[in-house]
């Protein structure tokens, strides 16, 4: 799972976050985020274009991803 957690360990440790629709929302656009963050950072250091390239192109799948939450935290809420 993103952030280095299994899902378990993620479920148990954030259990107190998860309870409505708009905070799993919530927590799925905090790692998708985080995640957007760490491809970006990973093709900033890439020395190869082509590796650069895919980390930008998994970057972009984030902030797709945010945006589809958002958006459904927009109508949830």
């Amino acid at each position: 799972m993103e952030g280095g957690f299994t899902t378990e360990e993620f479920l148990e440790k954030n259990k107190s976050f998860l309870q409505t629709v708009a905070d799993v929302l919530s927590i799925a656009m905090m790692l998708e985020a985080q995640a957007m963050d760490l491809y970006m950072r990973y093709a900033d250091k890439s020395a190869e274009a082509k590796t650069k390239e895919i980390f930008f192109g998994l970057a972009e799948e984030e902030k797709i991803h945010l945006k589809h939450l958002g958006e459904l935290l927009n109508h949830k809420v």
